[in-house]
């Protein structure tokens, strides 16, 4: 069984800025129920991924004194280039593997260039103990 059906079209990919405070993502997280959030960049061609930021990122910005009001999400994302990631038909016991070997929580699923979402832990817990029962 794939992750497709897990993360679908229905389930908005939460962004934002790499120059938003940690203040901001720690607000939009709490609003959506989420512990990751893909941060975008603004370019000439458009917005474009450059990494992801999550609650493990966000304690360790604040134990190294960082003020959430004042420190940009850019400096304490997984930049893009050591994201891991995952495609819609990678298996959901693969994923779970990948997270586990990582020691992450997140994976964000591409197609091809495009990320089409994000899937958490909790996430595939939830197809397992709900497809086992």
């Amino acid at each position: 069984m794939s992750i497709e059906k897990y993360f679908g079209p229905e389930r908005l990919i939460i962004t934002i800025d790499e120059d938003a405070t940690i203040g901001d993502a720690v607000e939009r997280m709490h609003e959506n129920g989420i512990g990751a959030l893909l941060v975008v960049k603004r370019t000439e061609e458009g917005t474009k991924a450059s990494g992801l930021l999550t609650e493990r990122d966000i304690i360790a910005a604040i134990a190294l004194g960082a003020d959430p009001n004042r420190a940009k999400v850019k400096y304490y994302m997984t930049p893009w280039e050591e994201v891991i990631t995952v495609t819609p038909d990678t298996p959901v016991e693969e994923a779970l593997r990948i997270m586990l070997e990582n020691g992450i929580r997140h994976l964000v699923v591409v197609e091809g260039d495009n990320v089409v979402g994000i899937i958490s832990m909790r996430d595939l817990c939830t197809v397992l103990f709900t497809t086992s029962s």
